[in-house]
């Protein structure tokens, strides 16, 4: 994209991606004399990032203004006419400018798809352990860690364990099972309740981490229920298909920030854990990665003989995090 009058304060020839970005710029503190300014079309597709602040505005045509906002990093695909971003605030912004086709490598969807469209890059990147942040992520973490000679491996990843042992899985889910008959004490003879009563307390087929999810998620969803119950008189019995119909991701997540609060258990651990909180900023990233890495090097130097790999396990990586002061679920507000 072309802006009528700008001229960027640092311009980066690109040399080890020159194939795919024709520029690497960043305005620091623009502010120009309109709150408005229209970018001309050139056909290319440019990844942009507020560095001052977190949500870029955009005009989708003529006459709307800058009427779109974008939280977070943006891909402003091929545009065939001009359209406005807001000005109107000085901000720091950072962009790359990729050549024709050279984004292709670093976003699932192809040019057409980004045809006068202004993305988030969350969106094009995906969540969960297979989106392109999280494969982005550990290239970095990998090759950063190839270039230190005190922990042994190739792999960043390998030294983060991404689940609780069976031994801590059976004494959380014990503990978990009798804070839920506790707090549940009050409604067993509740015939609204039996069929999520009985559902949660069942021994689960595999008892992993979705087991005690499962049960504060029915903790969680019993008590919205019974507070809205009081203002509209409620008494038909919930079956356990309308558990699974109310549960969410975002239950789901209160779940797992209350099991930590009320039984500790750990809730910063895994790769995916550690690239969610980085919420797509590689600078984050690399500060948790830190933190984790003083956490690998005192276990490799602390650890014993015949232990094969010096692993942080998940209470140790929640502890090495929660030293940077991150309250649990904050990435999920941020994203």
């Amino acid at each position: 994209m072309r802006s009528l009058d700008r001229q960027p304060k640092h311009h980066i020839e690109p040399r080890s991606v020159d194939a795919f970005v024709k520029v690497i710029w960043v305005y620091e503190s623009y502010a120009p004399a309109t709150p408005l300014e229209r970018i001309l079309p050139d056909g290319g597709v440019e990844l942009v990032v507020p560095l001052s602040a977190s949500v870029s505005r955009f005009g989708t045509g003529p006459g709307t203004g800058a009427d779109r906002s974008v939280t977070g990093g943006v891909v402003c695909g091929p545009h065939l006419h001009s359209f406005l971003i807001d000005t109107s605030q000085p901000e720091t912004v950072a962009g790359i400018h990729f050549r024709p086709g050279g984004a292709f490598p670093f976003f699932r969807e192809p040019a057409g798809e980004l045809f006068n469209q202004h993305v988030a890059l969350e969106d094009l990147w995906g969540t969960g352990r297979n989106s392109q942040f999280v494969v982005f992520a550990q290239n970095i973490l990998d090759r950063r860690f190839k270039l230190q000679q005190v922990v042994p491996g190739n792999s960043f990843n390998q030294y983060l364990a991404e689940n609780l042992t069976p031994k801590e899985l059976e004494a959380a889910y014990e503990e978990a099972r009798k804070k839920f008959k506790t707090e549940t004490k009050s409604l067993r003879n509740n015939i609204r309740y039996a069929e999520w009563m009985s559902a949660a307390e069942a021994t689960p087929d595999v008892l992993d981490l979705n087991a005690l999810v499962d049960l504060y998620t029915t903790r969680i969803l019993i008590e919205r229920d019974r507070s809205s119950r009081q203002l509209s008189l409620q008494l038909t019995p919930l079956s356990t298909e309308e558990l699974e119909d109310r549960d969410s991701s975002s239950t789901s997540g209160a779940a797992e920030i209350f099991l930590n609060y009320e039984l500790k258990v750990p809730y910063y651990f895994g790769t995916e854990r550690v690239c969610s909180m980085a919420t797509n900023n590689v600078e984050e990233l690399l500060t948790l990665a830190a933190a984790l890495y003083d956490g690998m090097k005192a276990k490799q130097i602390l650890r014993r003989q015949a232990d094969p790999v010096a692993w942080l396990e998940p209470f140790r990586t929640d502890h090495c995090v929660s030293k940077r002061r991150y309250p649990p679920g904050w990435h999920m507000d941020s994203s």
